[in-house]
């Protein structure tokens, strides 16, 4: 007469449940880091007379360049031109007061750049742009 014991399905279970964890630690080791950057960019008001100035407030960080020192600038553009840079910081914020010139619509942006060398930077990231019409 043959017996069936409770021993192999146990040890079928531990072996699968072993499997499983190894393959999912595996899966975790895989996975590509994180991003830890941030930005930020807000204007007090989007809509302006001319010649009145609006103050933007800039934040960012970040630690994908591994310790280099980071640029945090706000940029302008109206109409056509190419983006001006309007003031850069190795600080955390950046507050500028600006004074667009001439009716329309003013563009503005924030950017961190990482000092990669002397003289040299690589854009970590860029906000979207905020607009300001001027009336």
């Amino acid at each position: 007469m043959l017996s069936i014991t409770r021993h192999p399905v146990k040890s079928l279970r531990t072996v699968t449940t072993v499997v499983a964890l190894t393959a999912g630690a595996g899966l975790l080791a895989a996975a590509p880091a994180a991003a830890k950057s941030d930005l930020d960019l807000h204007a007090e008001r989007t809509v302006v007379a001319q010649g009145q100035s609006v103050r933007l407030a800039a934040s960012g960080a970040s630690d994908d360049f591994g310790g280099d020192t980071m640029l945090l600038c706000v940029d302008e553009r109206s109409g056509p031109d190419a983006w001006r840079t309007l003031r850069c910081t190795t600080a955390a914020t950046l507050l500028v007061s600006v004074r667009p010139t001439g009716a329309g619509q003013a563009e503005y942006r924030a950017r961190l750049l990482a000092v990669t060398a002397p003289g040299r930077t690589t854009v970590d990231r860029t906000s979207a742009p905020v607009l300001v019409r001027v009336r």
